[in-house]
């Protein structure tokens, strides 16, 4: 949420609803009591005819790594898929809207619309979110004889699936994807270099979670 930060507004929610594989209506949301302290739920709702939430049914807790982070308004919601409707990695779901009522005003029952039925989207699965792997260091590039360069690395992360290798001719810009290496991978050879020409490197390790940044650059002057 990017513009939720700091203390968070007494009894409110921040809620997630869909419709599941089966066809009910689920929910998972952050809330506030009236003092202000947080908890996580999630239950059912009920899908109207036209479009619209009905009432809604507290089924309980958010599983563990449910979480609000004040400092960037992230919030985390994890629910068991067997919660909500049995749905997995490469489903497709419609209706996800998010809305946040102050309760004291806003029933909890009122139906807002959602986006169209047409509106769908993808579940990227629990690997996705996964942390982004720890950047590799101390990269080095050597000339092992005229038609070669050989790199080496330090492997500072537990969750890679693999390291991208780019390649330039230019320190500063030009860089290019020339080889993608298993995890724990820490070395490469480089087999399409010219003689008496400056190649420069760079590397960072990648799972499904993202990319890390990149590790230095390193230069070599094949001989």
């Amino acid at each position: 949420m990017g513009d939720l930060k700091g203390p968070l507004t007494p009894s409110t929610q921040w809620r997630i609803y869909l419709t599941g594989q089966d066809g009910k209506g689920y929910f998972a949301d952050m809330r506030t009591d009236a003092l202000g302290a947080v908890s996580f739920k999630y239950g059912t709702y009920i899908h109207n005819a036209d479009n619209t939430q009905g009432t809604s049914t507290d089924v309980g807790n958010a599983d563990v790594g449910s979480k609000y982070d004040a400092q960037t308004g992230a919030i985390t919601l994890v629910i068991s898929n067997s919660k909500i409707g049995g749905v997995k990695a490469g489903d497709t779901i419609t209706r996800i809207f998010v809305r946040i009522p102050v309760v004291a005003v806003v029933p909890d029952n009122a139906n807002y619309a959602s986006p169209s039925a047409g509106i769908k989207y993808t579940l990227v699965g629990n690997a996705s979110c996964q942390a982004r792997p720890a950047a590799p260091t101390q990269l080095l590039a050597a000339s092992t004889n005229k038609s070669e360069a050989t790199l080496y690395w330090q492997d500072k992360a537990d969750n890679e699936q693999n390291f991208l290798v780019e390649r330039s001719n230019s320190l500063d810009s030009g860089f290019a994807q020339i080889a993608s290496l298993a995890a724990n991978e820490v070395s490469f050879v480089d087999r399409g270099v010219v003689k008496k020409k400056t190649y420069y490197y760079r590397v960072r390790a990648s799972n499904s979670g993202g990319k890390s940044t990149f590790s230095n650059v390193a230069s070599v002057v094949i001989k």
